[in-house]
């Protein structure tokens, strides 16, 4: 299921319908993909939930990283709780991404 709901965002996220605009587009694919997050933070947290909010936050980062960027940090406090060591280091990879695509350079 999680599969399916990643599948289809990330398929509108990159495919998009041709009936809107561009803007329309861009808020409908960011409105998807946050649907997806809110569903995975509903779910039990696990390793799974962990990799597939890291791989939203990666997919996202160069249209919209202050939203890849709250991705990731949910995901390293979810990585933490489980001691779920590869969760965390993709997530803080994901931070430091996310900050060197808004040229923020400061800690």
């Amino acid at each position: 299921m999680l599969k399916l709901l990643l599948s289809i965002a990330i398929g509108i996220l990159f495919f998009g319908s041709e009936n809107h605009s561009t803007v329309q587009k861009k808020e409908d694919n960011r409105d998807s993909i946050v649907n997806v997050f809110n569903h995975l933070q509903d779910k039990k947290p696990s390793k799974l939930v962990v990799d597939e909010i890291n791989n939203l936050a990666s997919h996202i980062l160069e249209k919209d990283y202050i939203q890849a960027l709250t991705f990731s940090k949910k995901s390293l406090v979810l990585a933490e709780q489980l001691g779920y060591e590869k969760g965390q280091a993709e997530a803080l990879h994901n931070i430091g991404s996310s900050f060197n695509a808004g040229e923020n350079y400061t800690i």
